[in-house]
C-alpha cells in the first residue's frame, strides 16, 4: 500500500479568526467552501505545496466537529492519506490487525471514498484514507457505491421519488456555486446524483443558469453519464404534448452565456459533431418506450435564449429551417458534458405547440401546468428503467473527448488553471 499525504484536517471554532491567520497572516490561498450536508460540516480547503490544510467549520450543534471542538478545543482534528484503492488498502490494513472506524469505503466530499483508520491504531491520531474521484477501486467499480450517473431535472422535475439512501452534497467550484445541493441516492441498485436545474422552487431563469458549476460539480462527484429532462415546445404537427422527443442534434440561439470550461490560458476544441451519445440515446429512448409514451428518436433541438417565448416570426424561421422542438437550457450543459468526458443526452419532454400552431392562443395555464406534471411522471419512471438499462463500462467516444483536443503544451499551461480544471484534465496533463 502507497500513501501520500492529502491534507491535514484542523477544527475550527472561529472560522474568520482562522482564516485571517492563514489567508491574512500567512498569505495563503483559500479555495470556496464545500459543505457536506449529512455530517453538518463546511470545509474550505487551503494548499500547501504538495498538499493541504482543511478548515472544517460544524454548521449546526450535532455536526461530529461540533462535538469535538466542545470536548477538545479548536485544533488538529485528523490527517488524509491519498491511496490508489481503498478497498485493498482496508484489506491490507485488517491482515495486518489495525483497528478501523469504517470496514469499507464511504462516499466523501467532492465525489471522492473515504475510511477512517481508529485513533488507538494510530498514536491518537485520527487518519482518514482517501481514494480521488473518478478512480476505479476493487470494491467500487461496478457497484452501487461510485456515482457514475447524474439526473438534471427540469421544469416539472424537481426530484425523483425512487431515489432511496439520499444525501445532499453541497459544492463549490471555481465557476462558483451550483444551482442547488446535490442529491446522492440509489436508484434501480445504482448511486446517481439528482441536480435541479432551476433550483429550489424554480428561481433561476435560463440565462441566469451556472452551466459550468452544474457540470463541473457532477465531474467532481465522478458522474460518467448525464440525463438530462427539459421542457420543450413543439414545432411539428407530430410532436404532440406528452410526447417525448430524443434530439441527437442542437442549434444555438443563444447570446449570453459561457459554454466551455477552457481558456484563461488554455485553448481546447472538442468534436461536437454528435453531440448526443450514440449508447446513451438509444438507452433513454427505450426506456421511454418502455413507459408507454410516444418517443421521437433524433431530431433538433434549438436552443434560444429567453426567458420570452418565440416570435411568430422566429417559430415560422425554426420550422423554415426543418427543427423539432425549441426550448433555453440544454445545448450549454451538452458542450460542457462534452468537454468534461460525460454521455449526455436531452429528454425533451412536449408541454405545447410553439406559437406556430394555430391552436396556441388556446392554450392555458392550467394545461401547461397538467401537462408539466404529466411529463415529470412519465420523466421520472423513464429516467428509473433507463438507469437500470446502463451497462458499466463505457466503449463510446465520449470518455476520450479531450485526447487529442488539447491544444497548449502542458508546460505552457497556467498552474492556477491546471489546479482548477484538475478533474477535467487531470488524466492527460499532470
Amino acid at each position: 500500500m502507497k500513501a501520500i499525504l492529502d491534507h491535514v484536517g484542523i477544527a475550527v471554532r472561529d472560522l474568520q479568526a482562522a482564516l485571517a491567520f492563514f489567508r491574512d497572516g500567512l498569505g495563503l490561498e483559500v479555495h470556496a467552501p464545500e459543505e457536506v450536508v449529512s455530517q453538518h460540516v463546511r470545509a474550505y480547503f487551503v494548499p500547501a505545496g504538495e498538499s493541504a490544510l482543511e478548515l472544517l467549520e460544524a454548521t449546526a450543534p450535532e455536526s461530529p466537529i461540533a462535538r469535538y471542538v466542545e470536548k477538545h478545543g479548536p485544533g488538529l482534528h485528523h490527517m488524509t492519506l491519498r491511496v490508489d484503492d481503498i478497498a485493498s488498502a482496508l484489506d491490507q490494513l485488517k491482515h495486518r490487525g489495525i483497528r478501523l472506524i469504517d470496514d469499507r469505503p464511504r462516499p466523501g466530499a467532492g465525489g471522492s471514498t473515504v475510511a477512517f483508520i481508529h485513533p488507538s491504531s494510530a498514536h491518537g491520531v485520527l487518519v482518514e484514507l482517501k481514494q480521488a474521484a473518478g478512480k476505479p477501486s476493487r470494491a467500487t467499480e461496478g457497484s452501487d457505491m461510485k456515482v457514475q450517473i447524474g439526473i438534471i431535472g427540469g421544469s416539472g422535475l424537481y426530484d425523483m421519488a425512487e431515489l432511496t439512501e439520499r444525501e445532499e452534497v453541497k459544492m463549490s467550484t471555481p465557476f462558483g456555486e451550483p444551482s442547488s445541493p446535490y442529491v446522492l441516492g440509489t436508484l434501480r441498485g445504482k448511486r446517481v446524483a439528482f441536480l435541479a436545474r432551476h433550483g429550489a422552487g424554480h428561481r433561476i431563469l435560463p440565462t441566469e443558469l451556472n452551466f459550468r458549476a452544474n457540470i463541473y460539480g457532477f465531474k467532481k462527484l465522478g458522474v460518467e453519464r448525464l440525463i438530462s429532462a427539459s421542457a420543450v415546445g413543439s414545432l411539428k404537427e407530430e410532436y404532440r404534448p406528452l410526447d417525448i422527443v430524443i434530439p441527437d442534434q442542437f442549434l444555438d440561439r443563444t447570446r449570453n452565456r459561457v459554454s466551455t470550461f477552457f481558456g484563461n490560458g488554455l485553448a481546447v476544441h472538442v468534436s461536437f459533431a454528435h453531440p448526443v451519445c450514440k449508447v446513451l440515446g438509444p438507452i433513454v429512448a427505450e426506456a421511454v418506450e418502455h413507459t408507454g409514451t410516444r418517443v421521437h428518436r433524433g431530431g433538433t433541438y434549438v436552443c434560444m435564449e429567453g426567458p420570452q417565448f418565440s416570435t411568430l416570426a422566429e417559430s415560422k424561421l425554426y420550422r423554415s429551417w426543418g427543427m423539432d422542438v425549441v426550448g433555453m437550457t440544454n445545448l450549454q450543459e451538452a458542450k460542457l458534458a462534452r468537454e468534461a468526458e460525460m454521455c449526455y443526452v436531452t429528454m425533451a419532454l412536449v408541454t405545447d405547440y410553439d406559437c406556430w400552431h394555430p391552436d396556441h392562443d388556446q392554450v392555458t395555464v392550467d394545461m401547461i401546468v397538467a401537462t408539466l406534471t404529466q411529463n415529470a411522471k412519465t420523466a421520472q419512471h423513464a429516467i428509473a428503467d433507463a438507469v437500470g438499462r446502463i451497462p458499466a463500462e463505457r466503449g463510446c467516444e465520449c470518455a476520450t473527448a479531450l485526447k487529442f483536443a488539447i491544444i497548449t503544451r502542458p508546460d505552457a499551461i497556467p498552474t492556477a488553471t491546471k489546479r482548477d480544471l484538475a478533474p477535467i484534465i487531470g488524466k492527460y496533463v499532470s
